[in-house]
């Protein structure tokens, strides 16, 4: 990827083209590095997961992201870097970020 000026494009392109799209994702129409796709959960509530992609940089957002991960990582092998889960209740991180300073940034958002 950091070889020459087109290999980011050529990334992207197969990354869109291979993997994302076969995974059923659809890019928005107002920023093509957002893609989204219907899902549901286990009772029934429907919501959408998103996938933002940021030059090399993946982040998923959904009910259960390590899905949406294992899924590309099968096509490609990516950098472990700090991955953040949390939900109404809870924050797990395998970050080097104390969890206390991520609950702080949390509770700020919700």
């Amino acid at each position: 990827m950091y070889g020459l000026k087109s290999s980011g494009a050529a990334w992207h392109a197969q990354l869109i083209s291979i993997t994302l799209r076969d995974m059923g994702f659809e890019p928005t129409m107002s920023e093509p590095d957002v893609w989204l796709t219907a899902a549901s959960k286990s009772d029934g509530f429907q919501y959408y997961e998103y996938i933002l992609v940021y030059v090399d940089d993946i982040l998923a957002i959904s009910h259960q992201p390590v899905i949406i991960v294992n899924t590309i990582k099968k096509a490609y092998h990516l950098k472990e870097g700090p991955a953040i889960f949390c939900d109404k209740k809870s924050v797990v991180t395998n970050s080097t970020m104390p969890t206390s300073q991520l609950k702080k940034k949390h509770n700020s958002i919700a």
